[in-house]
C-alpha cells in the first residue's frame, strides 16, 4: 500500500512540473488533489476540513473533465 503523503509529495511535484512546462490548467488540479488529501490528513482534528477536501476533488475532477473535452476537441 502506498502512503498518503508519498502520494501528496508526488502530486505536488508533478503539478510543478506541468505549471513548468506551460500546462497551468492540468499543474492546478494536480495542486487540488494534493491539497485535497492534505485536508484530508488534518480531517480528524478538523472536521470542517472534509468539505474543503471534497471541494478540491470536485475542483479536480472538473478540470479533468475539462482536460478530456479539449483534447478530444
Amino acid at each position: 500500500m502506498v502512503s498518503r503523503p508519498l502520494i501528496i509529495l508526488l502530486a505536488t511535484a508533478a503539478g510543478a512540473y506541468r505549471v513548468a512546462t506551460g500546462a497551468v490548467l492540468e499543474g492546478f488540479g494536480l495542486f487540488a488533489m494534493a491539497l485535497g488529501l492534505v485536508f484530508l490528513q488534518m480531517a480528524p482534528k478538523r472536521p470542517a476540513l472534509k468539505s474543503a477536501a471534497v471541494a478540491c476533488f470536485v475542483a479536480t475532477a472538473g478540470i479533468v473533465g475539462y482536460v478530456l473535452y479539449r483534447n478530444y476537441q
